[in-house]
């Protein structure tokens, strides 16, 4: 005859604690505030970096069109480098 060992009941539900490390809440990024006062005077003066990029969060494409649209003066500062398709948003 063989020998039995007991083995313990495996737990159900996944791992207990969760995930450690940094934590993803899923919120979207704060807003500069340099995008509401473009919006608000019409003018951008900052480079162009500083405008919000879709690439950083799902909605800020649109958010980006929005401060675009609003100002009717558009002066470029501190940017080395300005790609083609600026031009056309």
């Amino acid at each position: 005859f063989s020998k039995l060992t007991a083995m313990p009941p495996k737990k159900k539900g996944g791992k207990k604690g969760g995930k450690k490390g940094k934590k993803d809440d899923g919120s979207e990024p704060a807003h500069d505030v340099s995008w509401e006062r473009a919006v608000d005077t019409g003018v951008w003066d900052r480079p162009v970096v500083d405008l919000p990029d879709a690439n950083t969060w799902p909605t800020w494409g649109a958010l980006r069109e929005r401060v675009l649209t609003a100002c009717k003066e558009i002066k470029i500062v501190s940017t080395a480098s300005l790609r083609d398709a600026f031009c056309t948003e």
